[in-house]
């Protein structure tokens, strides 16, 4: 981007100081539209270059002409060594012709084929590298044998590398056999048969661990601790557990589990515990009765109380319940006193005369359940907005203060840059593209001059932003930006 000037710019004799002529690629450079006169420097070529009406000509083409014919005079016609030297000035080259060359001794014309073989070319009195040889590549080879199973040898006549692998001897030497574990003629061998249908003992004076990944099937099994990862199930009849303590993830027990689907409840099922030389206390679902019920040794059995056998009104009275209701001011109850009876109680309606309750708009009031004290809910609130903002709220009919605030929608200020970037996005919430951007040097004071665009497409609300672009990165919060609006 640049700054655009719709008319001439006439320095009177002024100086440009610190100029960087446009630059462009050669891609660049042929996407522009073509004006007589017009220059860039070229990144590509790395020249400088100008249209002069036609094409794209650069500066160092100008005298080529005058270098072409120095060249020229200098070489035309010279001929040395066989060699003649001329320059084309019609086609801008230079011409070498040469007759023949000589190679060892082989002359040959231009155009033709030469061929040379190692015996036209012979090495010199102490050459560095030599032609190749059999008896000189055998030479350069050897072969060491140190020791070890088997052997190795070389002959340097033939060039023939030998090798002879370890015996059967050599390798049983270097095998022994381990803990339970025997070598006979090469045959490895354990104490035990371990096929899968052998029986397996391990034993030992110390105790070990072991470990089973997969499933493991047994009728019987004798262990002093045993973890299992997994399930474990059993499908005998008498489980028996000697601790104190039994810690349980699940948070519903199942009992009577084998019990057939489809088969009608006879069993009961429940807790019991055993409280020694007294009697125990059990805990269980009494089937014949379908409820839960309680008992201590034989006794009697309690049932317990649940919503589908709740207390007996009448019966079980002892202890601390309503006898009597009394209605008091403003207040109304129906029916008589007694137990069983059914009762309403309400609030009677309040009248100038009488004290009673009263209904209020739950939208306009609001009453606090525990005091029962009646508030207003809705507080009036007064809101002040433009250029001037602010708000109060009116509690309960009193006083209001109202604190404003001027808002500057006018114009906005800013510094930025930071030494290394050349395109800044500053946000001014001005609301408007229609505003007057100027910047200066904060160092020197001086007015800067940069691209400037107004409103940002990509930002939710463009109108807030302008971008400011410099040819050089500023030094950090060097420029100052100010923003005004035009309404």
């Amino acid at each position: 981007m640049a700054i655009k000037y719709l008319s001439d710019i006439s320095l009177e004799h002024n100086e440009i100081k610190n100029v960087i002529v446009d630059n462009k690629t050669t891609t660049q450079r042929d996407a522009l539209t073509t004006i007589k006169g017009r220059a860039i420097f070229n990144e590509t070529t790395n020249k400088f270059q100008f249209h002069d009406g036609t094409e794209w000509l650069s500066l160092a083409e100008i005298d080529t002409e005058q270098i072409q014919d120095i060249v020229g005079n200098m070489l035309g016609g010279d001929e040395t060594g066989g060699i003649t030297v001329t320059y084309d000035d019609e086609n801008n080259h230079i011409d070498f012709s040469l007759g023949s060359l000589t190679i060892n001794g082989y002359e040959k014309n231009l155009g033709q084929t030469l061929t040379l073989v190692t015996d036209d070319i012979a090495e010199d009195a102490s050459p560095t590298n030599l032609w190749y040889t059999d008896a000189r590549a055998r030479a350069s080879v050897s072969v060491t044998d140190s020791g070890g199973d088997g052997s190795l040898s070389y002959d340097s006549a033939t060039g023939v590398i030998t090798y002879t692998g370890p015996s059967a001897t050599d390798v049983r030497a270097h095998i022994s056999g381990g803990t339970g574990v025997t070598i006979t003629n090469g045959e490895i061998s354990i104490g035990q048969a371990v096929a899968t249908n052998s029986n397996v003992t391990f034993a030992n004076t110390t105790v070990n661990d072991l470990t089973v990944n997969g499933t493991l099937n047994s009728d019987d099994i004798t262990a002093t601790t045993v973890t299992i990862e997994g399930n474990l199930t059993v499908t005998g009849t008498t489980s028996t557990v000697n601790t104190e303590t039994i810690n349980l993830a699940d948070n519903i027990i199942l009992l009577n589990s084998n019990h057939d689907a489809a088969g009608t409840p006879t069993q009961d099922s429940g807790i019991e515990v055993n409280r020694g030389s007294s009697d125990n206390a059990k805990l269980y679902w009494d089937e014949s009765s379908d409820r839960w019920s309680q008992q201590k040794g034989t006794g009697t059995e309690y049932y317990v109380h649940t919503e589908e056998h709740d207390v007996a009104l009448g019966t079980h009275t002892s202890g601390n319940y309503i006898k009597n209701l009394t209605a008091g001011t403003g207040i109304d109850i129906s029916n008589t006193n007694g137990e069983g009876a059914e009762r309403e109680i309400s609030i009677e309606q309040a009248t100038s005369s009488n004290v009673g309750g009263a209904a209020f708009d739950a939208t306009d009031f609001a009453i606090d359940e525990a005091s029962g004290v009646v508030t207003l809910a809705k507080d009036p609130e007064i809101t002040l907005s433009g250029d001037v903002t602010g708000s109060g709220t009116m509690t309960n009919l009193g006083n209001v203060s109202i604190t404003t605030t001027v808002a500057n929608n006018q114009s906005f200020a800013a510094s930025i840059g930071d030494g290394s970037a050349t395109t800044y996005e500053v946000e001014h919430s001005l609301g408007t593209k229609d505003v007057i951007v100027q910047l200066y040097d904060r160092s020197s004071n001086d007015t800067v001059y940069a691209d400037v665009v107004r409103s940002i497409t990509s930002k939710s609300t463009p109108d807030n932003w302008v971008q400011i672009q410099f040819a050089t990165a500023p030094s950090n919060n060097d420029i100052r930006v100010l923003v005004i609006k035009c309404v």
